[in-house]
Formats: structure tokens, C-alpha cells, sequence
């Protein structure tokens, strides 16, 4: 038996054509192929449409669920923490040349978002975490007192420091005088006690030869003081004697 496609007008088999129940027939009026082309013409043409109401319809279960969804991510990953830390840490292990290569690409095509990103987080870190604010501070000290001895610095900053940045910190702690705190660290306004700097009981300024910068910048050779003192009074009387 054969019939006739309303669309493309060719008498074609029944095979051609898709059952449907609703006709007298009992097949479609439409043959397979003008069916699939009309379905694809249709979904090309509601694409955006139906797009837009999936992520809407995705947006308003996600706040109407959030608080439910968010306790069940905690409560996930608090079970599965060990589990999951595993996993990415393995992922990390066997993915380290394909992730290099993704953050490599990213910050090569996102330069100034990178930068931007960069200056903000340390920005916030130098605020809210005291160990960073004393490790950017000594990396970058220690770092400048070779460039400007003009030697290369070829150890990391806690060797050449002697210990540990959790125990440099506790060793400052140990020497401070009452009025100090981390909140008035590196502050200066040419008042007594306002603000402390890390000071260096022999001078860095003596180093003749590269030993003598590394061994200057030695823990045993820092100390807290007042940055008036510092500034000021120290900074002068060195300068005098010399």
C-alpha cells in the first residue's frame, strides 16, 4: 500500500510513513523525512526560546531549593572529605601537564583580569592573615637586601631566615613590647609606640660579601622596634657613626 505526503507531495510506501492512530489510516500524513526536516527546522527555530525557559526554570528551583541543595553539599562533603581531597589530589598528580597547560593558556588570554585578580587577593590576604603579611614582607626584604648588595639569591627565604614562617612569627611575638599587635605593624606617624617595623640589629648596610647578607637576614639578627626608633633615631645615629 502507498500514500501520498501532504508535504513534499510523493506518493511513497507505508513504511515511509510513521503510525499514528489519530488518522483513519492509521499513519501519518507527513512521510519520515518531511517529519524529521519540520522537527529540525522547528528546534533550530525555538532553540533560544526554550533555552532561556530551562535556565529560568533552573534558576527558580535553585533559589527555591538553595538552602536545601547547600546543606546537602556541606553535609556531602563533610562525609567525603578525605575521599574527595584523595581524588583530587591523584587528579592533580596525573593531569599536571594538561592542567599547566590550561592555566598557562588562561593567563595568557586573561592577563589583566589575572593581574587584577592577583592584586585583590593579596591585598585581602595582607589584611586578614598576619603569617602572609610577615612572609610577603620577608621574602620581599630579604630579596631586595641581595639586589641591592649585588648578589643573586639562590636559597629559598627560610633558609636563609633559619626557621620556619609560623616560627619566626612566634619568635617576633616573644620580643614584643606591650603596645604591640599585628594591626600596628608597619605603621609609622613620628610617634613613640604607634607602629613597629622588623628592624635588623646589625645593619644590613655592613654586608660586604654575600655570607654577610645571608647571615644578617638570620632570624637571631631581627627584631621588633619601634618605628620612630627605626625611622628616626637608629636610622640617624647609624648614619652619623658612619
Amino acid at each position: 500500500m502507498k500514500s501520498c505526503c501532504s508535504l513534499c507531495k510523493e506518493i511513497k510506501d507505508l513504511i515511509e510513513f510513521k503510525k499514528d492512530k489519530r488518522r483513519p489510516d492509521g499513519f501519518s500524513s507527513h512521510c519520515k523525512s518531511c517529519s524529521r526536516i519540520s522537527a529540525l527546522k522547528y528546534y533550530h527555530k525555538t532553540k533560544d526560546v526554550r533555552k532561556d525557559k530551562i535556565n529560568s526554570d533552573r534558576r527558580k528551583n535553585h533559589f527555591k531549593n538553595r538552602e536545601k541543595e547547600n546543606k546537602n553539599s556541606k553535609v556531602y562533603k563533610e562525609e567525603n572529605k578525605n575521599s574527595i581531597k584523595e581524588y583530587n589530589k591523584r587528579y592533580r598528580e596525573e593531569n599536571i601537564d594538561k592542567i599547566k597547560f590550561i592555566h598557562k593558556e588562561y593567563s595568557k588570554n586573561n592577563r589583566e583580569k589575572v593581574i587584577e585578580y592577583n592584586r585583590n587577593y593579596i591585598n585581602t590576604r595582607l589584611k586578614t592573615d598576619d603569617v602572609f603579611k610577615l612572609t610577603h614582607y620577608i621574602r620581599s626584604s630579604i630579596r631586595k637586601s641581595f639586589k641591592r648588595n649585588g648578589f643573586s639569591k639562590k636559597s629559598r627565604t627560610f633558609q636563609i631566615l633559619g626557621c620556619s614562617y609560623i616560627e619566626f612569627k612566634l619568635y617576633l611575638e616573644s620580643k614584643f613590647e606591650l603596645w604591640m599587635t599585628w594591626d600596628n605593624y608597619g605603621k609609622y606617624n613620628g610617634d613613640f609606640d604607634y607602629g613597629w617595623d622588623i628592624d635588623h640589629i646589625t645593619p644590613l648596610s655592613l654586608a660586604i660579601i654575600e655570607d654577610d647578607v645571608i647571615r644578617l637576614n638570620h632570624y637571631t639578627n631581627l627584631q621588633p622596634l619601634c618605628s620612630k626608633i627605626n625611622r628616626d633615631i637608629k636610622r640617624d645615629n647609624f648614619e652619623i657613626i658612619h
